[in-house]
């Protein structure tokens, strides 16, 4: 019997596929949930595999020197993932993604168990109209060795720079969103339109100040110096507002890589007299939260700023302050979709140097 993979990084790709399996009326014994980015499911009535190890680094020029290992290890991690897919699989699949840009997620569409595959509503990348930030700067010859050896490394089909949103493809079969402004650059045929995946949780309705923290550190936006300027600057900013208990959501990237956090927490501890800092679970829904709760979101950029603001929250956005004093983010929020810019508060901190004292 044909199986039904959800690829689940993020608590709205959770729970859009658990609306995909209600609306289709599945059974939950053939669906298989895919965690990545070492995202924590919570669930014990769907069998859960990991593919956070199965990382298939993309070919980029300037490693041109580590190509041979870089091939080596590119192909070691496909025929693992391969063997995963037989083993716990076995029968022909449907596949649920929030992109295609991972070489991972491209490789299970091209398993021949995969008689399809569907796209699945994640936040912001599901909104954009564009996706200039991926368009790597390599010349046409760089590009055509590039090709040359990510092909050499995972056979041919594959694209040393894959789109986003791959659907001009035999096995494309649509794509699931919560309203119909989902997914904008692709097809209208085949879109399918689901109830919000989110329910009323009474222990998020006392919750009036939210963090949805980034990976900044993670994504080399910033150094770990510059990442405690500007998260002391927010204590200041909350403590001066008044605010004495603060929830925070750290995004599933920070978990896997555990850089961050520690540093958070540290801060935190510096600030304890003055603001009581409560860590949400891993599971926990920022999404749910806006649903069940009237809370103020800070953020700097998140896909949480969509169902936020549909529901009722106000967004704080500390965007404008990460631009100015980290380059590595401009390219990103310069081209942050409208339905993220238009629903945002923005804060202008400012930051002192490491050395003041708070």
């Amino acid at each position: 019997m044909s199986k039904y993979l959800f690829v689940v990084h993020s608590s709205i790709t959770l729970r859009m596929a658990r609306a995909i399996i209600r609306e289709n009326g599945w059974k939950r014994d053939n669906c298989i949930f895919l965690s990545d980015r070492g995202f924590q499911t919570g669930e014990n009535d769907v069998k859960v595999l990991d593919i956070t190890p199965f990382f298939i680094r993309p070919i980029r020029w300037q490693e041109r020197k580590k190509f041979r290992s870089i091939c080596r290890t590119n192909k070691k991690l496909l025929l693992e993932l391969y063997f995963l897919i037989q083993s716990e699989v076995a029968d022909s699949f449907q596949l649920f993604i929030p992109h295609s840009r991972p070489y991972a997620y491209m490789a299970m569409i091209r398993h021949p168990n995969c008689t399809q595959y569907a796209f699945v509503e994640e936040g912001m990348l599901s909104y954009r109209t564009d996706f200039y930030n991926y368009v790597h700067s390599a010349s046409f010859i760089k590009r055509i060795v590039l090709k040359g050896v990510i092909n050499y490394c995972l056979g041919s089909g594959f694209q040393a720079f894959p789109e986003s949103l791959l659907y001009q493809h035999l096995k494309y079969a649509g794509c699931y969103g919560i309203n119909k402004s989902t997914f904008p650059t692709l097809p209208d045929e085949n879109k399918h339109i689901v109830p919000p995946p989110f329910e009323h949780q009474e222990e998020y309705a006392s919750i009036k100040h939210l963090l949805v923290a980034g990976p900044w550190i993670e994504k080399g936006y910033c150094s770990i110096a510059e990442y405690k300027q500007l998260k002391r600057a927010l204590f200041k900013y909350w403590t001066s507002k008044g605010i004495d208990v603060l929830h925070v959501k750290f995004h599933p990237r920070q978990y896997h890589e555990q850089v961050s956090i520690a540093l958070f927490m540290e801060l935190a501890g510096e600030f304890a007299d003055r603001i009581k800092v409560i860590e949400l679970p891993p599971e926990a829904s920022p999404e749910e939260i806006a649903f069940s709760s009237q809370a103020d979101f800070y953020l700097a950029h998140s896909s949480s700023t969509i169902y936020a603001s549909q529901f009722g929250c106000r967004v704080f956005s500390y965007a404008k302050t990460i631009w100015k004093y980290w380059p590595a983010s401009r390219v990103y929020v310069d081209h942050l979709p409208p339905v993220i810019t238009e629903n945002m508060i923005s804060l202008d901190l400012p930051i002192e140097d490491s050395t003041d004292q708070k």
